[in-house]
């Protein structure tokens, strides 16, 4: 999938504006551009919020945000360590007879 979000600040305002476009997996990068270009023809300046879906690409164009900007996903965090408690002197920490109760 072809595809770029991002974010950009209006010259003289504290407004921000957010867009996005996505071609298919099938198409080339060169089809996506042209296509995207082609889609492009379709917009009308001052307008916000908008969707412009193709056949195999989309533009999107809104005053809010809609898609993560990060390119790079945050890992999760590593697993706690499991202690096992330490045993009391003189106890193990083998199964006595009993313990194999239901086993067999």
């Amino acid at each position: 999938k072809l595809h770029t979000a991002n974010s950009i600040p209006l010259p003289n305002s504290n407004q921000v504006r957010y867009g996005m476009v996505q071609c298919a997996r099938h198409i080339s990068k060169t089809a996506c551009g042209d296509s995207l270009n082609q889609l492009g023809m379709a917009i009308q300046q001052g307008q916000v919020g908008w969707r412009i879906l193709g056949a195999s690409c989309f533009i999107r164009y809104e005053e809010f945000s809609f898609a993560l900007q990060s390119s790079a996903a945050q890992p999760a965090p590593p697993p706690s360590p499991t202690t096992v408690p330490p045993t009391k002197q003189g106890e193990s920490n083998r199964l006595s007879d009993e313990d194999h109760t239901g086993i067999g």
